[in-house]
């Protein structure tokens, strides 16, 4: 998972399995990063995650010329069955 500027582990050790659920609803026990660094967002019915670290959020809004934004959209569709946050 990601580090911090320090080069420490956003997500703390050890990791350890958590309940999530994934954009397809269903709920799973996986290992999973913490909310500093990916975060869930339901809006309108629709479950996606986004990438909210302080680097990813500056470039999104510089992208998207948008300053209220937390973080990068994931893709919601998987690509493979086992994914739970989508991908790109």
């Amino acid at each position: 998972f990601f580090r911090d500027a320090d080069g420490l582990p956003r997500t703390p050790r050890p990791l350890e399995r958590k309940s999530v659920t994934c954009i397809d609803g269903r709920v799973r026990n996986i290992i999973a990063p913490a909310n500093n660094t990916v975060r869930a967002v339901d809006k309108d019915g629709e479950r996606s995650f986004e990438i909210v670290t302080e680097k990813v959020k500056q470039v999104a809004r510089n992208q998207f010329g948008c300053g209220s934004l937390e973080g990068a959209r994931l893709e919601t569709r998987p690509i493979d069955v086992d994914d739970c946050y989508g991908s790109h």
